[in-house]
Order: structure tokens, then sequence, then C-alpha cells
């Protein structure tokens, strides 16, 4: 839970019972509009052009199987390819770290502003429950050295709520889908998230809180981050809710059970695991007398042809991976670096303090919460510590003994008793996984403008899917679906590609 939403739930309004319900029909209704109807109810046009289709899809992650699912309910042809053992990419529901409990070593919190996670666990029959508020209890924040207690933080509350209602305003007429399209988009493009924290009229102590959130949240510094970027999240998710809604809800059975769901509707033997796709071979789309299939080469020396790819890996894999003819050399979005280090704890030894699970800060962990949240099956517990940007990436290269002493001393300083009560750890370095070589995206300057309309429009036959396709939800589960509902929706329709 970021500081301005945590704060948020402290000091702010809170949306009655049944605006949040209206709000949540909505969102659900919205997600559902996306998916493309079973090709026995659907459009015979459709259903007719999918039977003729094959495509391959690179990546069995979210944005890979949401977009072999679309592709499948409408009737295409749909092999799946993934490198590593299992499906879910960035999705890891880990059941052997705290006995009888789960917990989420990558993507994790659902928000209520996620119109397709909410419309696929409608659909897939998944139970969402409730982020627990820690109403009544105190929050661990430190800034700049400063411990804030009660008085100060309702302050730091004031300063923010104005601060990023500034940003609310400057998102409200971008175009969150196509940001490129909006007036001043090169300008918003070419501006940096730091130089607009620099330029608020606020006190140090809030540019730095402000500074912090959108440096862990995204990953990245913000002087190297987009600030068109960050204006389609805002407007994407909602403007002020995307601030307050984002991690709304999780999934006490895993979220890999959504992945398990994709799988099951796909059908496994449309899916190959253990499978590294080496080379791709677009030549013959490009001829312009005659049409040829596209080659997908792999790893144990087999060639599948095919009429579409859906590309759905992270943007530092792309290396490992020959195309012919060579993507345009700029086309590599910009990733970031974030981190979880999980620790197992005997019990929730912080609530003897009166002490929430989130701890908020600008150390080495910058957000904290309880990885086993609604869980109640035994005392052992999850501390779940959270960092982005510059703030993790020295962390990855930290031994596993000093990593276990470093975090120690900054979560005993947030919750006195956390060495008594520590039992094992489990560092989850996404930007040194083999296959992810990152946590997620953000865009850097001038990033958007550039490579966004080519990451919407496809190379070829080649379709972009992966969160960093989707300017309105870069960075989540919700912009990994969308991006694979997007990539296979271009394929029934090209003339839905985006326009440059």
């Amino acid at each position: 839970m970021t500081i301005y939403s945590r704060l948020h739930g402290l000091f702010g309004e809170r949306p009655t019972d049944e605006s949040r319900r209206a709000f949540l029909r909505a969102t659900a209704a919205a997600g559902a509009a996306l998916l493309l109807p079973a090709c026995a109810s659907g459009p015979k046009s459709i259903a007719n052009k999918a039977s003729k289709e094959k495509v391959v899809v690179i990546g069995a992650g979210f944005a890979g199987l949401c977009a072999a699912y679309q592709l499948s309910r409408a009737g295409a042809g749909v092999t799946v390819f993934e490198a590593r053992d299992r499906i879910g990419g960035r999705v890891l529901t880990l059941r052997d770290f705290v006995p009888g409990k789960k917990v989420e070593g990558g993507g994790e919190l659902i928000g209520a502003n996620h119109p397709l996670w909410l419309a696929l666990a409608r659909e897939f029959d998944i139970e969402l429950t409730d982020v627990s508020k820690g109403e009544g209890t105190r929050d661990p924040i430190v800034i700049d050295g400063q411990k804030l207690d009660f008085d100060r933080a309702a302050e730091l509350w004031e300063s923010m709520n104005a601060a990023l209602s500034r940003m609310n305003s400057l998102a409200k007429d971008i175009d969150s889908n196509q940001p490129w399209l909006s007036a001043r988009a090169n300008e918003l493009d070419r501006k940096t998230i730091d130089e607009w924290i620099q330029d608020l009229d606020v006190d140090a102590l809030t540019k730095r809180a402000c500074w912090v959130l959108l440096s862990s949240d995204n990953g990245q510094d913000p002087s190297r981050m987009s600030l068109l970027a960050q204006l389609a999240c805002v407007k994407g998710g909602g403007l002020e809710k995307f601030w307050t809604e984002t991690e709304s809800y999780r999934t006490l059975s895993g979220n890999d059970l959504l992945a398990r769901r994709f799988a099951d509707a796909i059908g496994a033997g449309r899916i190959r695991l253990n499978t590294p796709v080496t080379s791709i071979d677009t030549r013959g789309a490009f001829n312009t007398d005659r049409r040829m299939p596209t080659r997908v080469f792999l790893a144990n020396g087999e060639m599948i042809e095919c009429d579409h790819i859906v590309f759905a890996t992270p943007p530092p894999t792309w290396a490992r991976i020959a195309f012919d003819p060579a993507l345009p050399p700029d086309l590599l979005p910009q990733t970031g670096s974030n981190t979880k280090y999980l620790a197992r704890v005997k019990r929730r030894f912080w609530r003897d303090d009166n002490l929430s699970q989130y701890a908020l800060s600008d150390l080495d962990v910058e957000q904290t919460w309880d990885g086993t949240d609604g869980q109640n099956a035994g005392p052992e517990a999850c501390l779940v510590g959270f960092n982005g940007g510059p703030g993790s990436v020295h962390t990855l290269d930290w031994a596993r003994q000093t990593r276990d002493s470093n975090f120690a001393g900054i979560l005993e300083r947030f919750y006195p008793g956390y060495k008594a009560n520590f039992v094992a750890s489990r560092f989850m370095g996404w930007p040194h996984e083999e296959w992810t070589r990152c946590s997620y995206s953000f865009p850097a300057p001038g990033e958007v403008t550039s490579i966004g309309p080519a990451l919407a429009r496809g190379v070829g036959p080649l379709h972009f899917a992966g969160e960093h396709c989707s300017y309105a939800f870069i960075g989540y589960m919700e912009g990994a679906l969308q991006s694979g509902v997007a990539a296979a929706n271009a394929i029934f329709s090209p003339a839905a590609r985006a326009p440059s």
C-alpha cells in the first residue's frame, strides 16, 4: 500500500458503500465488454476469420495467456510457447514458504479500478477479498530520517493530496490508451516526473514523499520517467481513484489461479513449457508478390509456421531472439527494478504494539505489508519488504547473509521484535531472473510518443503484448491482461490497431 493511499485511508474522505458498489459494477461491466464472445455465440465474421488463422503466442505470462484465451475463444488455432517450466510469468504464488499459506512472489494486488481482472475473476469464479485497512493501528512512517507522528502525517496528507490533485487535473484530458494522441503530448512526454515534482509549490518533505511514492511504484528514478506516461496511468486508473483504488483486493486462492484457469480454457495441449524461441522469420509476410507464412524456430530445432505472432515477453529478454528482419533498433521499452524481500515470521508480532502491517519510508524498505493478509490458518505470517527504483538496485547485489542482516536492521526499526520472530527469508529479485530481467516497465522521457504507436501497431504479423504495451495500466497485471486482449483483437480487426 503506497504512502498516499495509506494516508488517504487515515485522513481522507471515504466513499459510501453504495457508491463503491456502483463503481465496482461499472468497472466489471467495462471489463466484460473487452472480451470477445465465444465463437459459438459470437459474430460469424470473427469466427470465420479466426478458424483460418494460425497464431503462435510467445510467453505464458498473463499477457500471453489472455491473448491465447481470447483467440481460442474466438476459434483460432493457437499454440503457446513458454521458456520456463511453468505458466504465469511474473505472477508466482508460493505455497511452500509459510506453512498452510500462500504468498505472492510477484504481481499481488488487484485494483477496484482494474476492469478486466474483475471481469475474469467473475467469469472464472475466482474469489477476491478486501485488502485489510489496518484501522485503529499506527503506521511506522520514516521520510528523510523523520519518524512522523500522527499530526505530521496528517499535514503530509494534506500537502500530498493538493500536489497529486494537480496531477489529476493534468491527466483529465489525456487519452490513456493512446496518450501520444493527446494535446501537448510531445511536451508532456519530454518532461520528467522529477521536473514536475520540483515545480510543485510544497515543502521539501512533501516533494520527497512524492518522489519516493512514484519511484517505488514505478521502479525507476523519477528523472528517467515520462510525465505523459504517469498521466496516462492516472487517467486509466480513474484520476483520483488511481491513487486510492489501485490496491484493493487479493485472491486468497493465489493469483496463479487465473493463469491455471486460462490454461484449462486454452487446452493443455496448446501450451508447451520448457520451449524457448530462438528466432523469428517474418520476411514472407512482407513479400509483395505472395504472402508467405511467418516462421518461428525453437531451441529444440523445430520450426513452426503461422500467420500471426503474439510476442508477450519482457523487453530485456528480446535480445535472446534473432529477428529477420530485425526489429527497429529504438523499439525497446524502458524497464525498472523492484524487489520483494519475503520474511517468514513466527506470528504477527507487530500487533502487540498496535502497529499496522503498513510501514512506509525512503529507506531500503519503502513499503511493508502482510503477504498472508486474511489467511488465518496458523500463527506464522509473511512480512513483505518492497522497494523500487534506485532504492532497489543495490539490494540486488547483496549476498544472502548481508541481505538478511541489512533488512533486519530496517524492519526491527519499524517493528521491534522482528529479529526475535524471524524464521526464514526469500528474496524475489526479478531483475536477475533469467526469463524476465526486470520487474516491470515505465517509459523514459520521450518514449511514449516515439515508440508507443509502434508497440500498438505491431510490426507486420508481429503483435506486441505485455504490461509495457498498456499505458493506461503499465506495470500492473491489468495492463498485461488488457494488452493480451488488444493483441488478439488486432488479429481479427487490423483496423483496430492504433494509428500513428
